[in-house]
Order: C-alpha cells, then sequence, then structure tokens
C-alpha cells in the first residue's frame, strides 16, 4: 500500500509544469508545455517522495491556464483546446494515459521502465475524485515526472531555465485511435450513416470493452470555425477510404447524431476492461474476428505459430533474432494460407463457420499487429541476410590483431548472419532455441546482432564476400 501525505509547500503559488501529448492515428505527434500551472496544494500529495495530484484536477488546473494564455492572445494547438474545453467530436475516442518518462517514439513510449499508464476513457474522467486519497489509485492518479526517465535528461536541461523541473512536472498524454480520420465540416451540416454490424469496431475494434449505449453530441455544439480549421473525427463506415480521398465518406447535409457505444462509465466495476491503445497497428478490417478461425482450420501447427508470430515493439538496438523470428513466422503463416507474401493486397476465400470470407494477406498481419510498410522493410532486409547466409569471406580472415577493426566488425557480422539465417540456423527452423548472451563464439555474436548492425553491413559485406563454390 502507498501512502500519500499532503504535499510540502512547493512555494505561495505551488506552481507546476505540464507536457500535453496528442497521438492521433496516422498523424504526427502534437506537444505542448505549459509552465508556471497555478495548482492548489490540497491537490497535491507526495507518494514515496514523488509529487502526485488526480487526473481530473490536472485536467481542471490546465482549463484554467488555458484560458489565461488565450486571452493573452498565446496559441495552443486547436486540437488540445477542444479537448480540454469538452468540444472535441467523438470524445468517447479519447483515451487517457501518462508516463514519467518524456519520451513519445511509437516503439518505446509503452513500456514499464518509462512508467507508462492507462488512466482510462477522457470522457468518464469528469466522475473521477478531484482530490487525491490517501492510497495511490491507479485509475486517476498522476505521478511527477522522473529526471531519470528515458530521454528526461536532454528534455529537463533544455527546459530548466523556464521553470520545468521533473519534481513538479507532470506528463499527460491524449490518444486518439481511429481506423481513419477525415476533416468535416461543422457537425450541423454532417450526415454519416454507422452500420450496427461494425459498431463493435468503435471503441475498441481489438476487444471491445463492456458497453453502454449513449447518445453523444446531444448537449455539445460545434464552434464556428474555418474551413482550413475543421476537428478531425472517427467517421464510422467498415472500408476505410483511399488516402488521398479521405472526404469521399460524407454523404448529405444534415446532421444525425448515431447511438454509438463507449466504454463503461468510470464508476462501474467493468471500467478496468478500458480501450487499449494500439498506436503501433493498423485497425482491423471487418474481417479481423474471422482470422484466427481461418488460420486453425487452414493451418495444423498455427497454435505454436501464433506467439512467434504477434508483432513486438522493439527498436533497432534490440537483438534482431527474435524479431527475425516474428517475421519469418508470419512470413509461414501467409504462405501456409496460400496467400503471396510479395502481393498482400491479393485475396482468396476461405470458408469460415458456414461463411465465404475474402481474406487477404494485409488483413492478416494486420490480426498479428503487422503493419503493411514493417512487413516489406523487414522482408527486403531478410532476403539480404538470407543470401549473405550462402556467401563465405573472401580473402583472408582478419585476426584479432586486426588493425582494419570496421573488416573485423563486419567478418563478426557474417558469422552472426550464418549462425541465424544457415538452413541449420534458429531464424530457418523456429523449434530451435534462439542464441543466448551468454554463450561465446558464433552464437554470442548472432545473440548481438541489431538491426541497426545488419543494416549497415548488408551492402558492405557483398563486396567482402564471394558465392559458395
Amino acid at each position: 500500500m502507498v501512502l500519500g501525505a499532503p504535499a510540502a509547500a512547493l512555494g505561495d503559488g505551488s506552481e507546476i509544469s505540464c507536457h500535453i501529448v496528442l497521438k492521433q492515428t496516422g498523424k504526427n505527434d502534437v506537444e505542448e508545455v505549459f509552465t508556471g500551472i497555478d495548482f492548489p496544494t490540497d491537490l497535491l500529495v507526495r507518494r514515496k517522495n514523488t509529487l502526485c495530484t488526480t487526473l481530473l484536477a490536472l485536467i481542471t488546473q490546465l482549463q484554467k491556464h488555458k484560458a489565461l494564455l488565450l486571452s493573452c492572445g498565446i496559441s495552443i494547438d486547436s486540437t488540445i483546446t477542444m479537448i480540454l474545453d469538452q468540444k472535441y467530436p467523438f470524445s468517447s475516442d479519447i483515451q487517457t494515459a501518462t508516463t514519467r518518462a518524456p519520451c513519445f517514439d511509437e516503439l518505446l513510449y509503452r513500456k514499464g521502465s518509462n512508467g507508462f499508464r492507462q488512466l482510462g476513457s477522457f470522457q468518464t474522467s469528469f466522475s473521477d475524485p478531484v482530490a487525491p486519497a490517501h492510497t495511490f489509485d491507479s485509475m486517476v492518479d498522476v505521478m511527477a515526472a522522473s529526471g531519470s526517465g528515458y530521454g528526461a535528461r536532454d528534455f529537463f536541461d533544455m527546459w530548466e531555465g523556464m521553470g520545468v523541473h521533473p519534481e513538479s512536472h507532470f506528463i499527460l498524454m491524449f490518444i486518439i485511435n481511429t481506423p481513419f480520420t477525415t476533416f468535416f465540416p461543422p457537425l450541423d451540416t454532417v450526415t454519416f450513416e454507422v452500420q450496427p454490424e461494425i459498431l463493435p469496431f468503435i471503441s475498441d475494434p481489438f476487444h471491445p470493452p463492456p458497453i453502454e449505449t449513449i447518445t453523444p453530441f446531444s448537449t455539445l455544439s460545434s464552434p464556428s470555425r474555418s474551413s482550413h480549421e475543421h476537428t478531425s473525427g472517427l467517421v464510422p463506415y467498415p472500408s476505410p477510404p483511399a488516402p488521398e480521398s479521405p472526404t469521399s465518406q460524407m454523404e448529405t447535409s444534415t446532421f444525425t447524431p448515431p447511438t454509438i457505444p463507449v466504454a463503461a462509465s468510470r464508476s462501474s466495476p467493468l471500467r478496468v476492461q478500458r480501450a487499449r491503445s494500439e498506436s503501433v497497428a493498423p485497425y482491423p478490417s471487418p474481417q479481423h474476428h474471422h482470422v484466427k478461425g481461418i488460420c486453425e482450420q487452414e493451418i495444423l501447427d498455427f497454435a505454436t505459430l501464433q506467439p512467434k508470430a504477434t508483432f513486438t515493439n522493439g527498436t533497432r538496438a534490440n537483438s534482431i533474432a527474435e524479431f527475425a523470428r516474428c517475421f519469418n513466422s508470419m512470413k509461414g503463416i501467409i504462405l501456409s494460407l496460400q496467400l503471396d507474401p510479395e502481393l498482400l493486397k491479393q485475396s482468396r476465400s476461405f470458408l469460415c463457420d458456414s461463411t465465404e470470407v475474402a481474406l487477404s494477406g494485409e488483413q492478416v498481419l494486420q490480426y498479428f499487429r503487422w503493419t503493411t510498410s514493417t512487413f516489406v522493410k523487414k522482408r527486403q532486409l531478410f532476403a539480404q541476410a538470407r543470401s549473405l547466409a550462402s556467401r563465405r569471406w573472401k580473402g583472408a580472415i582478419p585476426g584479432d590483431s586486426e588493425s582494419d577493426t570496421d573488416k573485423k566488425q563486419l567478418h563478426n557480422t557474417l558469422r552472426a548472419i550464418h549462425y541465424l539465417w544457415s538452413e541449420d540456423g534458429p531464424i530457418t527452423n523456429l523449434d530451435l532455441a534462439l542464441p543466448s548472451k551468454h554463450s561465446k563464439g558464433d552464437e554470442k555474436l548472432a545473440a548481438d546482432l541489431t538491426q541497426a548492425n545488419l543494416e549497415s553491413s548488408c551492402k558492405a559485406l557483398k563486396d567482402f564476400t564471394e558465392a559458395n563454390n
């Protein structure tokens, strides 16, 4: 149990700072850093010497601070402004989260080592208690940043002179995951149709949470905006439009608010099953829920392949061995379904639960949380590695006394490639154990091989190797 005591005075005004990060599917992150926020001391506690407040307290004070900045002529991102003002359409799509490290890279920000934590729906946060409880509440508490987290040193060095310090700095994330976003005229001039069979994909297309039915926007009105400032939001059709014409989904000129299921109320015990944020993988098509059933009936060893093929986040500095096996498992599933990993948009028909389903390689990738672009890039990279595995070093083997360290490093990379991608290696044979970092020799080199090493070495190795006779 983590106890909280009233915060020691941070100064008469108890000033804090706050970093808001807006993440939207298919768009660049938007960031706003607010400094000098007056914060009531009775809404702050210390838990294990770390300053803590609640999500609702933070939002409430941000609303006041934002109004002050706007009155002084300081501009703030329009979407963040609408969210804080509770005027963002489709507010049920907004998930809130916090982290203790100013790291927002798509492959890194959700790591537990950053203190990342989801807080649930923005829409239901207004039923939260505003004052912190005596004990830590993982659903509402927001902890101050850490000065030692990923990227923290550079960030706080940059902002220190502007009154931003980790012990009184809070990070709040708004995550809006939609199958696609589009621009549309003010809400009273638009109509769109929500088809019942796709409603489960709106609040959480991967694992729809327990739902209650509400009619949104009944009390909200859209502010008057110029044509280049229209708000982006969800237009729920089962098949996303082509990127070059996102407005093709708009139909008539009369707005009829649909009835949309949203996550269970924050006050409900079922709230813990809130929607997930999946920033890396795309949202699924209506065929998504058929993929597993088709794979189970078509692939004998699917139960073994499934965990190996599911995409997991990593960085170019991580060991490449596990990721390469993940790719090969994914490719194996596509081939087992008699789909072409080179032509991912092509589909074939399957019979699933007495229903004929047309399934493409892209849709299979989506089920396993792969993006098409990532799969294609890795297919090209690993094809080069597989080709190099059939080649040998040309000329004298670099020894320990080799003065050319680059050449020696290239030779070590080739040894790692031979270990991993040879005919009897663990990438080709998925049942073999992956190399261990605690081993020696070629296995150790293979365990230490990173994506960055592989990418930088493939081209050079072609000049230093020759085909086996």
